[in-house]
C-alpha cells in the first residue's frame, strides 16, 4: 500500500510538472515561470522553447498596444501550446466586438507592421552599404603593399629593445599620411602566436603614390612585443594594413568599418525581417 501511495504522489508531481503554465502577469513572473518550465529540459529543448516565446511575443507586439499587452497573450499557456504557436484567449467586451473597433485594430496592426518593415529595410540597407564599403576598402588596401616585414631585438650595453622593420610601397592613387596594421608574430608549427595585435604609424611627410619607404619602428617594450622570446630565430612577422588615412587625416580606406557587431546585427535584423514577412496578414480579431 505504501508503494502504491508513493507511486501515486510521484505521478501527481510528474503531471504537475508537465502541466506547468506560463505566468505572464508581469515580466519578473514570466521569467520565473519560464525558468521553472524549462527545468529538466536539455539545451536543444530550452532553445526551441525560448525561440517559440520570442516568436509569439514578436507576433503579438503587432496586435497589441504595448509590450505588457503582448506579454499577457501568452499567460496560462503550457510549453506544448507555446511550441504549437497558440495564443491565450483574451476576454473581449462588447465594444471590442463592434465593427469600428475591429476595423481600427486591424488598421493599427497593419500600420505597425508597415512601419516596422520600413525601419528594418532602412537599417538593413545601411548595414549592407557599410559591408560593401568595407569589402571595397579591403580591395583598395591591397594596393598599399608590405614588401618585407621583420622583427628583432636590438641589444645595447644597458637595454634590449624590440624593433619592427617594414619595407612598403604606396601603389594607391592617393598620398598616405598614416597607416594602420594588423600584426601577427608567430613561429610556423605553433598554434598560438607570440604577438597578435594592431598598431599604426604616422608617416613623416607622408608617402606619395608610387613611393617606397623602409621604416624602423620601436614598439612598446612593456607590452606583448617586449615579452616575445629574444632567443628564437624562427619567428615570422606578418603585417597587413586595414586602414590608411589621407593627407587630410581622414580615412581613405577602412576595411574594419563593418565589424563583428555589425555582422551580428545584420543577421538579427534579417531574421526579424523574415519573421515579420512570415506573419499572417493583419485581420480582425
Amino acid at each position: 500500500m505504501l508503494r502504491i501511495a508513493i507511486a501515486f504522489f510521484l505521478l501527481l508531481a510528474a503531471c504537475a510538472r508537465a502541466e506547468l503554465t506560463l505566468d505572464a502577469s508581469s515580466k519578473a513572473a514570466m521569467e520565473r515561470s519560464l525558468a521553472a518550465m524549462v527545468e529538466g529540459m536539455d539545451a536543444a529543448q530550452k532553445e526551441k522553447l525560448g525561440d517559440a516565446v520570442v516568436a509569439r511575443l514578436l507576433a503579438a507586439a503587432f496586435r497589441e498596444r504595448d509590450a505588457d499587452a503582448a506579454r499577457r497573450t501568452l499567460h496560462g499557456l503550457t510549453a506544448a501550446q507555446l511550441l504549437a504557436g497558440e495564443s491565450a484567449a483574451a476576454p473581449q467586451s462588447p465594444a471590442d466586438q463592434s465593427p469600428a473597433a475591429v476595423a481600427a485594430a486591424a488598421q493599427r496592426e497593419a500600420q505597425q507592421r508597415a512601419e516596422r518593415a520600413a525601419k528594418l529595410a532602412a537599417d538593413i540597407e545601411a548595414l549592407v552599404a557599410k559591408q560593401t564599403a568595407a569589402a571595397q576598402a579591403k580591395e583598395q588596401l591591397a594596393q598599399f603593399r608590405v614588401l618585407a616585414s621583420t622583427f628583432a631585438f636590438e641589444e645595447s650595453d644597458f637595454d634590449r629593445s624590440p624593433t619592427i622593420e617594414l619595407r612598403v610601397r604606396n601603389d594607391t592613387a592617393h598620398p598616405i599620411a598614416r597607416v594602420y596594421f594588423d600584426a601577427v608574430l608567430a613561429t610556423l608549427g605553433r598554434a598560438v602566436p607570440w604577438v597578435d595585435t594592431r598598431f599604426n604609424y604616422e608617416i613623416p611627410g607622408g608617402l606619395e603614390p608610387g613611393e617606397q619607404a623602409t621604416w624602423r619602428l620601436a614598439p612598446n617594450r612593456f607590452d606583448d612585443w617586449g615579452r616575445a622570446p629574444a632567443d628564437r630565430d624562427d619567428m615570422v612577422l606578418a603585417v597587413v594594413p586595414y586602414r590608411v588615412d589621407g593627407a587630410d587625416g581622414k580615412a581613405l580606406y577602412d576595411a574594419r568599418q563593418f565589424d563583428a557587431d555589425d555582422d551580428k546585427r545584420l543577421r538579427k535584423l534579417r531574421a526579424e525581417q523574415q519573421a515579420l514577412a512570415a506573419l499572417p496578414a493583419a485581420a480582425p480579431r
